[in-house]
C-alpha cells in the first residue's frame, strides 16, 4: 500500500500499478476502500507524486476533500483552475462565500476560481444574479436539474456523458470541459478528433 512505501520507491513504475483505466481511455486513482488519514502522507509525498502525475497527463483533475487541511491546500496550489461547486441554496451559498474567503486570504486570483451552480431543484432555487451579488464573482457555469440521468449514471455506473451525449447537463459538461482547456489546446486540434470534440468546438463556433 503507498502509506507503506518510502519516498525514494515512488517512481513511474509504481504510480502506473496504481493508476487504472476505463475503456474510453480515462486514467484515474481511486480512493482507499478503507479510510486513511492525509496526515499520513507528507507535504514531500503529495509534491512528488503530483509532480510525475504532470509529467504523464495534459490534464489532471482532483477531488478534493471539503476542507482546508495542509495537503488540501496544497492540492488548491497544483491547481490551475479552482472550480467550486455550489447549489443555489442558502447553506451552500453560506458555504461558498466561506470558502472564496479563504482562496482570497490564500491569495489565490479571482479568476483562478471558476463558480459551478449545480442546480438540485426545479424551481425555487437562489437567482444566478443573486449569487454573484453576494459572493461578488461571476457564476462561470450552470448545471441543468436532470436527475433522472444523474441517478442512472450513478445506480448503474453508467456516465450520462457516453450513455446520452445529446442531454442538457452533458452539454454543459462537455462544453465546461472545452473551456476550461489551455488556448494552446484549442489552438492545436487533434489529429483525430473524437466526436465529443466535434460535437463541442460546432455548438461553441470554433471548430476551425
Amino acid at each position: 500500500m503507498i502509506e507503506e512505501i518510502e519516498l525514494k520507491n515512488i517512481d513511474d513504475d509504481l504510480l502506473n500499478e496504481i493508476v487504472s483505466k476505463t475503456s474510453t481511455g480515462l486514467s484515474f486513482i481511486s480512493a482507499p476502500r478503507s479510510p486513511i488519514a492525509l496526515d499520513t502522507f507528507s507535504d514531500e509525498f503529495w509534491h512528488l507524486v503530483l509532480g510525475k502525475l504532470a509529467r504523464q497527463y495534459e490534464f489532471i483533475v482532483i477531488d478534493t476533500a471539503h476542507d482546508f487541511a495542509d495537503v488540501t491546500i496544497q492540492m488548491l496550489n497544483f491547481a490551475s483552475d479552482l472550480v467550486l461547486v455550489l447549489a443555489p441554496e442558502m447553506s451552500s451559498l453560506n458555504a461558498a462565500m466561506s470558502a472564496i474567503d479563504i482562496y482570497d486570504k490564500l491569495g489565490f486570483p479571482p479568476e483562478k476560481i471558476k463558480l459551478l451552480v449545480n442546480s438540485n431543484s426545479p424551481v425555487g432555487g437562489i437567482r444566478q444574479a443573486q449569487i454573484e451579488k453576494v459572493l461578488s464573482h461571476p457564476v462561470d457555469f450552470v448545471l441543468p436539474y436532470e436527475p433522472d440521468e444523474v441517478i442512472r449514471a450513478v445506480n448503474f455506473g453508467e456516465p450520462f456523458l457516453l450513455k446520452n451525449s445529446d442531454s442538457s447537463i452533458s452539454t454543459k459538461i462537455e462544453n465546461m470541459a472545452y473551456i476550461l482547456t489551455h488556448d494552446v489546446h484549442k489552438n492545436l486540434p487533434p489529429a483525430a478528433p473524437t466526436d465529443a470534440w466535434k460535437r463541442v468546438t460546432s455548438r461553441l463556433g470554433e471548430n476551425k
